[in-house]
């Protein structure tokens, strides 16, 4: 918040020695300002969808009658008779490859992505020594 009031601060000044100097013609376009007077009414905030035309109690008689409708039209039918069958027992935890990497294939892997940074990726000359290579 500091950086911007700073920045507001220092572009007011920047336009009001311009316009001293008679640099730039001031003209209401230049920098605009919107008075309390044009502010948005009530009534474009509603067409915009900022401001909600109902109140909060009609949004909720909606939301309730619409709840009724679902109910009443029933759209879920649950079957009275449930069926239980017999199932294998198995691992079902989460195969995890990475776990039977060799340290070949780990240097592998880590040289690619080293290679990758340092040909196909495009950095800023002054940038590059912050790049983090893995170790080889």
């Amino acid at each position: 918040m500091r950086i911007f009031n700073l920045t507001f601060l220092l572009l007011t000044i920047l336009v009001i020695l311009s316009v001293v100097d008679g640099k730039v013609d001031f003209t209401p376009d230049l920098v605009s300002f919107k008075k309390l007077s044009e502010r948005p009414t009530v009534g474009e905030l509603e067409d915009r969808n900022i401001l909600k035309r109902d109140g909060k109690t009609m949004e909720k008689k909606k939301l309730l009658l619409r709840k009724r409708q679902l109910k009443e039209q029933q759209i879920i039918h649950f079957n009275g008779y449930v069926e239980v069958t017999q199932a294998q027992v198995y691992d079902r935890k989460a195969d995890k490859p990475w776990t039977r990497l060799t340290p070949t294939d780990k240097a592998l892997i880590r040289k690619e992505l080293n290679d990758y940074k340092a040909l196909e990726t495009d950095v800023h000359e002054e940038s590059r020594i912050f790049t983090r290579f893995h170790r080889p």
